[in-house]
């Protein structure tokens, strides 16, 4: 959550975008191996990432609790990583909405 307070209680409008926490997971295992360049194995990230939360970042699940709780609010936006790029034209299609613009199929297929 922003550090100014609760999101819904301003004008500004925030376009949050998580990855799912299996797809976050194994995606921070391979960076990790690759930054601290040495192997290890996935059973001890998985614990360390997931149970003991001792990995940077670990505790992705609890902040996107965090804003799924205000996913109905008029000023934020939650999208999901995966299916935005499973189906790129639906996301930019809702958030060009979201963003108060009417944006015709040609013009969202060029940004796509």
């Amino acid at each position: 959550m922003p550090g100014g307070g609760d999101p819904t209680k301003t004008t500004a409008k925030y376009i949050y975008v998580y990855r799912n926490p299996k797809d976050a997971a194994v995606s921070m295992y391979y960076h990790a191996k690759t930054l601290h360049s040495q192997e290890f194995a996935w059973d001890l990230f998985f614990e360390m990432y997931c149970m003991q939360g001792k990995v940077p970042y670990a505790h992705v699940v609890d902040h996107v609790v965090e804003w799924w709780k205000h996913k109905d609010s008029p000023n934020i936006h939650i999208e999901c990583y995966e299916n935005m790029k499973r189906n790129p034209h639906t996301a930019v299609s809702r958030v060009a909405t979201f963003l108060g613009y009417d944006l015709s199929d040609d013009v969202i297929k060029n940004i796509v």
